[in-house]
């Protein structure tokens, strides 16, 4: 769901209140780390670099799991951001109306770095095993927030009051997918 830069200027000038694109053409840069979404790193004119990322359109067919999954994205990315132990971009705008772009779509803060799935190759063991580490606190901690039900956030139907039915209705819609009930 590639954008132009005019449509992409337009989104930014909406989201950060009349602010633009900065010149020339690394201002928009697509980064192609990712699988699901469009994400693109963009400078802003007073020079800040942020990320925009934009999901498919409606008229993609996607699994039902990953309908609306980008709500999701940032309603957990906001969850996760109150605890400070947790290095997560802030979200800046999120946009859901589909009046400037034909998908949900949202800008967070961009943090500089590599993917660890692009460097984990060159890294020595001792490294990735404290990188390892690291994941694994970041992921207790992610697992102590509270919640009301398991499930996606951006898509009811797939929620439930315990993990198991959560995790049975994600399979069958899984299988209802494969057998092209939906």
């Amino acid at each position: 769901n590639r954008k132009t830069r005019g449509q992409i200027e337009s989104m930014v000038v909406q989201a950060f209140n009349g602010l633009g694109l900065a010149d020339g053409e690394d201002a928009v840069l697509e980064l192609r780390d990712g699988w699901f979404n469009v994400s693109y790193k963009i400078r802003l004119t007073d020079g800040r670099d942020v990320v925009l990322k934009i999901a498919p359109s409606s008229d993609v067919a996607v699994m039902s799991y990953e309908k609306s999954i980008m709500i999701t994205e940032v309603a957990t990315m906001r969850l996760v951001r109150q605890n400070p132990a947790i290095p997560v971009p802030e979200i800046y705008y999120f946009d859901g109306t589909h009046e400037l772009c034909n998908a949900d779509y949202f800008f967070m803060e961009y943090m500089p770095g590599d993917s660890l799935e692009r460097v984990k190759n060159s890294l020595a063991p001792a490294v990735k095993a404290s990188i390892e580490r690291q994941i694994g606190e970041i992921i207790r901690e992610i697992n102590s927030f509270p919640g009301t039900y398991f499930g996606y956030d951006g898509n009811p139907h797939l929620r439930a009051a315990t993990w198991r039915e959560a995790f049975i209705k994600i399979v069958e819609s899984v299988l209802e997918d494969a057998a092209g009930k939906k």
